[in-house]
């Protein structure tokens, strides 16, 4: 008698439904990277301009750069 019937076979799971919320959850880690990696460049932009300002008001201050000097001749 078991040739009479076929076996049943189950449908393939629905990961439609997964497959999108691993693409959103991609995108999401995609552009929070894109983010952090843009807040870091400005930290850093930040950082050497008040080294570059420093360095700047340095030269201009006297200290062996083209600035007042305080001897004659």
């Amino acid at each position: 008698m078991g040739g009479f019937f076929p076996n049943p076979r189950v449908p393939e799971p629905d990961t439609s439904a997964l497959d999108d919320a691993r693409e959103r959850e991609e995108r999401e880690a995609a552009r929070l990277e894109a983010q952090n990696e843009a807040r870091i460049r400005n930290l850093r932009a930040r950082r050497s301009g008040r080294r570059a300002l420093l360095a700047f008001s340095d030269r201009n201050s006297g200290n062996g750069g083209d600035g007042l000097q305080t001897t004659l001749g």
